[in-house]
């Protein structure tokens, strides 16, 4: 989606583990420059052959941090 809009995205980190509601999900960081520069985290697990995938962006570090303590409130039902 990045290269067809156009947008350039930069990962700054590789992927680690992440444990959420009791599921290891996989997170990396990474930068996106449109007319701002965005702050970004993509956070991803595979369950049941789909790939369920959060990607938080903000033009701050802080607000990053914030959104990624809300996905760390996910609970998981079977």
């Amino acid at each position: 989606m990045n290269r067809k809009k156009g947008l350039a995205a930069q990962y700054v980190t590789n992927p680690e583990p992440m444990k959420i509601g009791g599921r290891i999900l996989w997170k990396a960081y990474f930068n996106q420059r449109s007319n701002v520069m965005w702050r970004a985290v993509n956070i991803a697990t595979v369950e049941k052959k789909h790939v369920l995938q959060f990607i938080l962006m903000s033009p701050d570090e802080d607000g990053l941090r914030s959104l990624e303590s809300l996905v760390r409130t996910l609970r998981f039902t079977d």
